[in-house]
């Protein structure tokens, strides 16, 4: 291990160690630059006897080829193929490596692109020709900027989108094509653009569910202070005071059916088409006993939810807005908000971050509880009409209720 002394410096050895250091002070020409850098290397072999040390020429010089290129390249703002050569000629003579080569040439090309950026503004065209020129003149490749420039424009495009977003966070459709011109105009990437859009509607989502927390609360405590009227619903249980005999919060509509409006009128749901094939035994007419076979396509539309609200609120809290949207669905008296409602159903739930697990946890209790309630009405009078099978057959298809477990429940009501 070697040992280390102290260095003493005499009044002209530190005169002329500072300037050593005066190397990293901006100087004129190339040729002042190589006198103080090989000055500075032997002062630097000098003065370090009883110091073990690995001092390089060539890293120094890659520092200085950094600063010189950039007074080249930005301050002098000349793009021409003379000055293109002269600048590849000095990287041969440093034998800098391509890695390097690339990684100085990239840091030259970011700087000028935040200087554009500093006024927080879209460039203009003349800004974007001479960033195409700058790149050109460096042989940079796109991949090896992009990443740039998605960082300098994102706050310029978060801006644009929440512009057009306004306060109901749904952009109108005449506005897409601006918000895509202004990408274009940045130059970012369609990915980037995506995850600020999907970042903007989070915050609305996020916004929105917490409006509807508040409404339902607010609902939930008039409700206590209020009587209740079942009207003429034929599927009120009578003395129970709403449909089915399941308290309803809110009759005039849900704050989460905007959750719902936001990420349809943005377009934001994936649809994945597939297409199945199917065999039917068709009769023959005339001909008892036999039946022919026919192949039809049957086509299905999966929906996919690239961004929900999973993650900001407590799981009970979604899921037990969920449950009350669902009641909801059931207890409301008029026939145009329960469609509205239940149309909006099978979204709802991926959009409030709820799995499908969860989502068919929820189903069964409430169904199972709806299931009962409108049996123990239908059959005050001992018996099940069409219409109540089917109305019960509805409830089971649109819950994905198990059919072993509804025959069930019509098993133990008719015990009754």
């Amino acid at each position: 291990m070697p040992q280390f002394g102290k260095l003493r410096f005499s009044q002209k050895g530190l005169a002329r160690f500072q300037k050593f250091f005066s190397i990293w002070v901006p100087v004129n020409s190339w040729q002042d630059w190589r006198e103080k850098l090989e000055s500075a290397y032997s002062l630097m072999v000098h003065y370090c006897k009883k110091i073990v040390c690995v001092c390089s020429l060539s890293l120094l010089e890659v520092d200085a080829s950094c600063i010189f290129l950039r007074k080249k390249i930005i301050e002098e703002k000349n793009y021409g193929e003379e000055k293109k050569s002269e600048i590849e000629k000095k990287i041969s003579e440093l034998k800098i490596n391509q890695k390097t080569e690339l990684s100085i040439k990239s840091d030259i090309y970011q700087l000028c692109l935040k200087n554009i950026f500093t006024k927080e503004t879209i460039p203009t065209q003349k800004e974007s020709n001479e960033l195409g020129e700058i790149r050109k003149f460096l042989s940079l490749e796109w991949k090896t900027i992009q990443s740039y420039h998605d960082q300098c424009g994102e706050q310029i495009y978060r801006k644009s989108v929440l512009e057009a977003m306004g306060a109901t966070g749904i952009i109108p459709q005449n506005y897409w094509e601006g918000l895509e011109n202004v990408r274009i105009r940045l130059f970012m990437s369609e990915k980037k653009a995506k995850e600020i859009f999907y970042a903007a509607i989070k915050e609305k989502l996020r916004i929105g569910f917490e409006k509807a927390i508040s409404d339902n609360r607010n609902k939930s405590q008039g409700k206590q202070a209020e009587s209740s009227d079942s009207g003429e619903d034929p599927t009120v249980v009578k003395g129970a005071g709403t449909s089915l005999g399941i308290t309803v919060t809110n009759s005039q509509g849900n704050e989460l059916i905007n959750l719902v409006d936001l990420y349809s009128k943005n377009s934001i749901f994936i649809e994945d088409e597939s297409v199945s094939n199917e065999r039917n035994q068709i009769p023959i007419y005339g001909q008892t006993g036999r039946a022919e076979i026919k192949n039809s396509a049957k086509s299905n539309i999966n929906y996919s939810f690239p961004v929900n609200l999973d993650g900001l609120f407590k799981k009970k809290i979604t899921e037990d807005m969920y449950k009350d949207y669902l009641v909801e669905c059931f207890s409301v008296k008029s026939q145009t908000e329960k469609r509205k409602l239940f149309n909006n159903l099978e979204k709802l739930g991926p959009i409030l971050g709820l799995n499908s697990g969860e989502i068919q946890s929820i189903h069964s209790s409430v169904g199972s509880v709806v299931y009962r309630q409108y049996l123990a009405q239908a059959l005050t009078k001992g018996f099940l009409e069409k219409s109540e099978m089917a109305f019960l057959s509805n409830i089971q298809a649109t819950l994905s209720m198990d059919s072993g477990k509804c025959a069930e429940f019509i098993r133990e009501a008719k015990k009754k």
